[in-house]
């Protein structure tokens, strides 16, 4: 079993307002490697697009932006969960989602907000502040002028003279295509792919587009994503515009991230709270150990 029961999830009422819970079930022979960081990556990528469209509901925003922190999709769980690892590179199918619907669910949630924002005219942004891929790096450049290793690298050096009064940014990408796991050297346009997620709209118009922004004030890289839908309803340079001057004012990033970052951190004690609250004890015989002779 992978996931259990997450349509009617648990619901509380706290003193401080509403929690919901999900019982995700992980077997060992489904998950064999990278772990901490697929765990992380299944409750994100099902707790915040799910939040997302209880709000937009409970708000009945009609205009404005619905700004994401992190990336537009989990790019990389769709690889891990979709694909097995096929030799020392790239990936082939592995799981046939048609017959696991709880799994589509789980990984379908951003597409399906994306489709209710778009739905609703609402412009949906994700503000990825950690961007570490490299196609940008590879359609820019041949191999043997990469002297980077990811993007975001890349964009630092490119765009490292701006005035500290300024922000530098480039123009707007769209990502068609990502690296097969079928063959070394081919891609594969990846909404087309997963067909189990049902998709609403057309396959291209779920695709990427982004562009990078450098803050010389904290000498840091933003990567901001949109789906292609998007710009089907918001002229593009204009959109860039608003965004950009979010980020001027925030320093960095815009404030309402800032504050949101702010509000979402959680001290020690309510950590170990939570871990009880999952039914388990802390374990800190690693801590205890470390040092100690094997």
């Amino acid at each position: 079993m992978f996931i259990r029961d997450r349509g009617r999830a648990g619901r509380g009422l706290p003193e401080r307002g509403y929690v919901s819970f999900w019982r995700i079930h992980l077997t060992k022979d489904f998950l064999e490697r990278e772990v901490a960081q697929i765990v992380k990556g299944l409750a994100d990528v099902t707790s915040e697009p799910t939040h997302a469209t209880e709000m937009l509901d409970v708000l009945d925003i009609r205009e404005g932006l619905l700004l994401l922190d992190g990336a537009l999709y989990p790019i990389g769980l769709y690889y891990y969960l979709l694909g097995e690892l096929k030799g020392e590179w790239g990936y082939r199918w592995g799981v046939r989602l048609s017959d696991r619907e709880e799994i589509v669910a789980l990984l379908a949630a951003p597409v399906r907000l994306v489709e209710t924002c778009v739905a609703r005219k609402i412009p949906i942004i994700a503000l990825n502040k950690t961007p570490e891929t490299s196609w940008l790096l590879r359609f820019c450049l041949e191999e043997r002028e990469r002297r980077w290793a990811s993007d975001r690298q890349f964009m630092t050096a490119v765009l490292s003279d701006t005035p500290k009064d300024s922000l530098g940014y480039t123009n707007w990408f769209v990502q068609e295509a990502y690296p097969s796991w079928e063959e070394r050297g081919s891609v594969i346009d990846l909404p087309k792919a997963v067909s189990d997620f049902a998709l609403r709209l057309e396959s291209s118009l779920y695709h990427v587009a982004f562009f990078y922004v450098y803050d010389p004030r904290v000498r840091s890289v933003l990567k901001v994503e949109t789906p292609r839908a998007v710009l089907e309803f918001c002229e593009p340079e204009r959109l860039q515009k608003t965004l950009l001057a979010e980020i001027a004012r925030g320093k960095g990033v815009p404030n309402v991230i800032r504050k949101a970052d702010s509000r979402a951190r959680i001290t020690q004690e309510e950590r170990e709270a939570l871990i009880r609250a999952c039914g388990l004890d802390p374990d800190y015989y690693y801590n205890l150990s470390r040092g100690e002779p094997l």
